[in-house]
């Protein structure tokens, strides 16, 4: 792959009327100035709809293209918003889970190259049952196949290792 400058992050919540949205803003364009990415995906992001969006988001529309999954009312902890420069191409953008995964190809200039892209903001473990994790199996199983160049990314809110986990290991 191209060097792209990816940036992905969990923000807990980005709506405007809280107060700690305009800190998060600011942090990340202090990181990324003058919107120096090419790709950033905001997971947890709580918003309801496009006017839910905190302002620094709506000026990002200028020089990047925004795909986004707001919170189901059922799962308000949920919410994912991508940014992704206008220089790149979005094919098929599509909405998986609502509020959880989303998926889109990713095509290059002057390459011949396709990136079949997912971002995926996983279930608690106090959330997650065994038909739903089999579920996000799936949606990966039929949008990814292994000839594809694949690029998965997202909070799984999963841990392997024991020192990286508050609870005992959920068995699903």
């Amino acid at each position: 792959m191209t060097d792209l400058k990816i940036a992905q992050w969990n923000c807990g919540g980005m709506n405007p009327s809280t107060a700690s949205t305009p800190q998060k803003m600011g942090s990340f364009d202090k990181n990324f100035p003058n919107a120096s990415f090419d790709i950033a995906a905001f997971l947890e992001t709580h918003h309801k709809d496009d006017s839910d969006l905190p302002e620094l988001i709506k000026i990002y529309k200028i020089s990047h293209t925004i795909i986004h999954t707001p919170a189901p009312p059922d799962d308000t902890h949920a919410g994912i918003l991508i940014l992704i420069g206008k220089h790149l191409t979005v094919k098929n953008p599509r909405i998986m889970i609502p509020g959880r995964l989303i998926n889109f190809q990713l095509e290059i200039p002057n390459t011949e190259n396709t990136y079949n892209f997912s971002v995926f903001y996983g279930h608690t473990s106090r959330q997650i049952r065994q038909a739903q994790v089999t579920r996000n199996l799936n949606h990966f199983l039929s949008n990814h196949n292994i000839e594809e160049t694949n690029v998965i990314f997202g909070d799984f809110n999963f841990c392997h290792k024991i020192i990286d986990r508050q609870t005992k290991l959920h068995w699903y």
